[in-house]
């Protein structure tokens, strides 16, 4: 019988998805168990069957298997995982990228726009993905004209407050690259003039002239009334995404009547509010999240290796919790419960609890804990004297 110590998490199975470089990305595949969707540095985007391409790395999980009818080791064999998007089949002219330096070709993130449907962001630009589809058959070039270089982050545009509900797909998606603007496309034009597809732009008013910034990460508020946009090199900004829109939140007429040729405008809509004090240099890929039931909080990383959590009504700075030994690359909450996970640099990613200050007058920064563990007198614990006790 083998024992862990509470608090030390030990993995159940490793996952070979076949990459040749950094994964950056990995989601479950909507209403498919099992399945997981991963991109990384190779360019490459390959869907992944955990009772297929794992290792188990648990007694538990190894006697399961064990007396299974098929065990995840007789059917791993050489297979691989299914590769979805290629460098192979990624330019519109037919010329195979396989031959050249992927580093430049990377695949930054994905969201799926239903079950099988969905969109990546990549230096080859927005790309479309079908899983149902091989490599040779998925659609070529970048969605966005103005993109087709760098696209660096998305979000689709849904009905409803339920970001995750995949019944509800969009022809509407926010985007950004390498330059300041995000804007809010109309995939249905894809066959058009960049301009043509934008609905609207978002721009910061600092940012009017600066180009030494990009575009690092995009939320959505959940009533859809707000947009999250994180700049590498600079600061986390709020927008409302139509402040004309009624008090209910932005509908599908809002934006179809702004994007109409009488009243769309080519004026960027400016920020809310701002929030700063983090780093955002050393790695490119930084997110920041709404967190809360209604949204109350924000959170991102930083390459101080800290995790910030701000309040986003008044822009303090409500938690700075030292989340990774290099950088922190970002905050993932739990929709609904005071969980949430923090990743970066590590090789492991951690799992944290809010919870209420146990006393407002202890000083619970990391200096305070240090000057209090200096103080204070501790007893040895009882884990140490058994542990002793069995090494005789």
């Amino acid at each position: 019988h083998q024992r862990h110590l509470p608090g030390v998490v030990h993995p159940l199975l490793t996952l070979t998805t076949g990459h040749r470089g950094n994964v950056f990305h990995v989601t479950p595949v909507p209403f498919s168990p099992g399945k997981v969707a991963t991109c990384a540095a190779d360019g490459f985007l390959r869907l992944t069957d955990v009772e297929v391409h794992s290792t188990p790395s648990s007694p538990l999980v190894n006697r399961a298997r064990a007396n299974s009818t098929t065990s995840a080791s007789s059917n791993s064999g050489g297979d691989s995982s299914a590769v979805i998007i290629s460098l192979e089949y990624s330019s519109d002219d037919g010329v195979s990228q396989i031959g050249f330096l992927s580093s430049d070709k990377m695949c930054f993130s994905h969201t799926f726009l239903n079950a099988n449907e969905g969109l990546v962001c990549s230096e080859r630009g927005l790309l479309h993905f079908d899983l149902r589809l091989p490599a040779r058959s998925q659609k070529r070039g970048s969605l966005i004209e103005e993109l087709k270089k760098t696209c660096k982050a998305c979000a689709p545009w849904r009905l409803g407050e339920d970001s995750g509900d995949y019944q509800l797909q969009s022809a509407y998606v926010f985007a950004g690259g390498t330059g300041v603007d995000v804007a809010l496309y109309d995939l249905r034009m894809s066959g058009g003039s960049s301009g043509n597809q934008a609905v609207q732009r978002y721009r910061p008013k600092t940012l009017q002239n600066k180009s030494s910034v990009a575009v690092s990460g995009i939320d959505l508020s959940r009533n859809k009334r707000e947009l999250l946009i994180s700049y590498e090199s600079d600061q986390i900004y709020t927008f409302p995404i139509f402040p004309d829109a009624s008090a209910a939140g932005p509908t599908l007429m809002d934006i179809e009547s702004n994007g109409s040729a009488g009243k769309k405008s080519d004026k960027p809509i400016p920020e809310l509010c701002s929030y700063g004090g983090h780093l955002n240099r050393m790695t490119f890929l930084k997110q920041a999240k709404y967190a809360g039931l209604n949204d109350e909080y924000i959170c991102t990383g930083s390459d101080s290796g800290h995790a910030w959590i701000y309040e986003k009504d008044s822009g303090a700075v409500v938690s700075f919790l030292k989340a990774d030994n290099h950088t922190c690359n970002g905050i993932a909450p739990h929709p609904s419960l005071p969980y949430f996970i923090t990743y970066g640099i590590d090789s492991t990613a951690k799992l944290w609890r809010a919870t209420v200050p146990v006393d407002n007058e202890v000083d619970d920064s990391d200096l305070g804990r240090f000057k209090y563990s200096r103080e204070a007198e501790y007893e040895k614990s009882i884990v140490l004297s058994k542990w002793r006790d069995a090494r005789r």
